[in-house]
């Protein structure tokens, strides 16, 4: 395989600053930025032990993970869940009753293959984003 460098494809010389980095946020434990990784092989809904982890679905079969309405757990605004199929079992993203789930068009909140991560980032009051491998 080649690589090919963008200058050399556009035929341009792009130099300039580089501009600042940016805040990185927040760590996690061992200064990740992902707080640990959970394991999950059934079907339940999200608990607010999952904010900002990655949790992991070693399931066979088709799980459901259900994002619960602020009533019964407010995660904080800009809250992100991250999703990863490490089994044959398809994980589905479902919003609990009242809650309002944003995908891109074209997608399903299902994530498309083994090894698929996908993220539910929480945007404002019972309304999350998901993106990433979806089906």
């Amino acid at each position: 395989m080649s690589t090919i460098n963008l200058s050399d494809l556009l035929g341009g010389n792009f130099k300039g600053d580089k501009g600042d980095p940016g805040d990185s946020g927040d760590a996690g434990e061992n200064g990740s930025p992902i707080g640990g990784i959970v394991s999950v092989s059934t079907s339940r809904s999200l608990t607010s032990t999952d904010a900002n982890q990655m949790l992991l679905s070693n399931a066979s079969g088709a799980i459901t993970l259900t994002i619960p309405t602020d009533a019964t757990y407010n995660y904080p605004i800009g809250t992100v869940i991250h999703i990863t199929q490490d089994g044959t079992g398809q994980v589905t993203i479902a919003g609990g009753s009242g809650v309002t789930t944003r995908i891109r068009n074209g997608l399903t909140n299902k994530t498309a293959v083994r090894y698929s991560t996908c993220t539910a980032a929480k945007i404002s009051a019972n309304y999350w984003y998901l993106f990433g491998d979806l089906e």
